[in-house]
């Protein structure tokens, strides 16, 4: 990418051509954009947890609407004046498999926008959550400018940290029912146990937690500077903490994830190693010193899921700590390497990968085997887990609503099972047909999705917008695994989209979250080549 210096905005633009200015201005308008949505919209609200999401989403909207529409205009102005000098077909050379599934996604996102018969709620999307036709070609435009224009310095990641690290904290003080902000006024336990941080709604915060979490691991895990791992050690400590108490179990599948990645790309060299090892080792003791927290003050926890209780007080933990400590102390000394020579061999990670693969269709086989009571006797131990006992009240409910997910594809005509119900329109559909059936099981409460992103997006925009859509995030990651040689950061955009994606395996998309997610993959693409040498970004450095 080019690098820019820090000058006054009127000596950079002294500094370029009049065809350039415009571009420049682009520039500016997505480097201020991303710096608004990492740094100010985490910690953004107005009456504390009764508007959260309507805040958040209201933030989101002015600031698009804002900032893209100045980067659209200037952009535009830009091909207007230099219309004869840009050599459009060249502009296809530059677009990598990500890309076309964007372009992709957009075109079918629209088609199933002009198909469905709910165009009044697909435009905005359900009422809280937002997520319509708007807020699916803001993600867009968020890659793609970002990919090309976004002037990226080390100082939007610190910022970052800083800002998600202040957000932890507060989560953490929540969970034992500390308030400095007074958001929990009023609140009874049970929404105590529901609300947290300046985020929100748990599984909200939990998506979240485990997209940037990641860009503070390779932080500590990349810095060569002691001070600076010491400061990303603060860091960990804060999100690994929170996470523990966070009270959902889908980020424990992120984690998960997290830590394969980093431990694969850790098995090159020893010194890597060691980090990961040390890394792993924060979070171990935070889980642990966690747990002692809870049992010192059994009064003032925010009572949690029993996973969550189990990682922070359970024995399996303790067992984890010391065999992590034991690994690292052999490691550290020159004449016991010996139990590390899998470091640098090559087929250790492919082998790993591979099992990790196999383990999904074999844990669906042990859930279909112990939910219809045939597993072999020998492993009738299983059944006592909750996990592999799929029924209508599995996952909070997520049993009954996948079933009924599954129903509404299943009715639905081949246009609508190619295209989806229209983007956001879930709700609409569902409670036009099926009311009755989804009031007796939910209430009050309106099912605005099938809490499990890539069902949703099939149920929203068909089996080719679904495909489009996940293309996206499976492409960001082979694309960038093939190019963290080159681009050690690509580690951390690995890390953040497959924690979302393994937790979004049990949410959804929302506004706090997604659009944080496709700023990573717009500045892991624009990692994966030059893209600021395309026909459109020939910009000289200022002076030059």
């Amino acid at each position: 990418m080019n690098n820019y210096k820090n000058k006054n905005i009127k000596h950079i633009i002294r500094g370029f051509g009049k065809d350039e200015v415009p571009l420049k201005i682009v520039i500016y308008a997505v480097f201020i954009y991303v710096i608004s949505m990492l740094w100010i919209f985490p910690l953004y609200y107005q009456d504390k947890y009764y508007n959260m999401g309507e805040a958040k989403f209201e933030f989101f909207k002015h600031m698009s609407i804002i900032f893209f529409s100045i980067a659209i205009v200037s952009l535009a102005y830009h091909v207007f004046i230099t219309r004869g000098s840009i050599p459009w077909k060249n502009l296809w050379k530059h677009l990598l498999i990500t890309d076309y599934f964007v372009i992709a996604y957009a075109i079918l996102v629209w088609v199933s926008f002009i198909l469905t018969p709910y165009k009044h709620n697909a435009i905005w999307g359900y009422e809280g959550w937002y997520m319509g036709l708007i807020s699916q070609m803001i993600f867009v435009m968020i890659y793609f400018f970002v990919s090309r224009f976004l002037e990226w310095k080390m100082f939007i990641l610190h910022g970052s940290s800083i800002v998600s690290g202040m957000v932890f904290l507060l989560a953490i003080l929540h969970r034992f029912q500390i308030d400095p902000l007074g958001m929990y006024d009023n609140l009874t336990m049970t929404n105590k146990i529901l609300f947290l941080s300046t985020i929100g709604q748990a599984t909200w915060y939990s998506s979240y937690l485990v997209i940037v979490l990641p860009l503070g691991i390779f932080a500590y895990w990349y810095a060569k500077r002691i001070e600076m791992r010491l400061l990303y050690g603060v860091y960990l400590t804060l999100g690994f903490a929170s996470l523990v108490t966070q009270n959902s179990d889908s980020a424990y599948i992120a984690l998960m994830l997290m830590v394969l990645v980093l431990f694969l790309v850790s098995l090159q060299t020893a010194e890597r190693m060691e980090r990961f090892l040390e890394i792993t080792l924060i979070m171990a003791a935070t889980f642990k010193i966690i747990g002692l927290i809870q049992r010192a003050n059994p009064e003032s926890v925010v009572p949690l899921e029993p996973l969550s209780i189990a990682v922070s007080q359970g024995v399996v933990t303790w067992v984890f700590l010391l065999i992590i400590v034991c690994a690292y102390l052999l490691l550290k000394f020159p004449d016991e390497k010996k139990p590390f020579r899998v470091i640098g061999n090559k087929l250790i990670p492919k082998l790993i990968v591979g099992l990790a693969l196999l383990f999904i269709p074999i844990t669906f086989v042990f859930v279909y085997l112990t939910t219809t009571q045939q597993l072999p006797t020998v492993l009738q131990p299983l059944s006592s887990i909750g996990y592999l006992n799929f029924n209508n009240d599995w996952g909070n409910g997520r049993g009954f609503t996948w079933k009924y997910a599954a129903a509404m594809f299943g009715e639905y005509s081949p246009l609508r099972k190619l295209f989806g119900c229209g983007p956001d329109c879930f709700a609409a559909y569902s409670y036009e047909l099926h009311s009755a059936e989804l009031t007796a099981k939910w209430g009050d409460s309106i099912l605005t999705n099938a809490h499990n992103e890539w069902f949703t997006s099939l149920l929203f925009f068909g089996i080719a917008g679904a495909v489009a859509y996940i293309g996206i995030f499976v492409s960001t990651i082979i694309t960038s695994v093939k190019n963290i040689n080159k681009e050690p950061f690509l580690i951390a955009v690995i890390m953040s989209v497959l924690a979302y994606m393994g937790h979004n395996f049990f949410c959804y998309q929302q506004v706090v979250c997604t659009p944080i997610i496709f700023i990573l993959m717009g500045f892991g693409r624009s990692l994966l080549k030059d893209t600021h040498q395309s026909p459109l970004m020939k910009i000289k450095k200022a002076g030059k």
